[in-house]
């Protein structure tokens, strides 16, 4: 499964920064709105675990692919594709940060 996100992911240095919870709160509900809106509504709950590779595309300053914050991401898919972001359904994941001419997310669920 490929999911398209047009929109910037923020790096875990900008949740570090003295981020106040309530900000952190909004960014974390707003992502879980646009991974949710991303979804076509066919979807299924994957049975056995997955792979989830999260593809980060900035215009202008990117993070390194370790500040990419793939937890907004994989948060957002609990209930509607994964069953719970345990090791139990999650074995792997994988971020990338790529400059481009936009900003976007694209997210490959893969099950094992």
């Amino acid at each position: 499964m490929v999911i398209t996100i047009p929109a910037r992911l923020p790096s875990w240095n900008t949740l570090y920064a003295g981020v106040h919870h309530t900000q952190r709160t909004a960014m974390k509900n707003k992502w879980h709105l646009l991974v949710r809106a991303a979804l076509t509504g066919e979807e299924t709950l994957y049975e056995r675990p997955v792979t989830v590779r999260v593809d980060a595309y900035y215009k202008g300053n990117k993070p390194d692919p370790d500040n990419v914050c793939a937890k907004l991401i994989i948060d957002g898919l609990k209930g509607f594709v994964i069953q719970d972001d345990t090791s139990q359904y999650i074995a792997s994941v994988t971020t990338t940060s790529t400059k481009y001419n936009a900003d976007g997310v694209v997210v490959t669920i893969e099950e094992i």
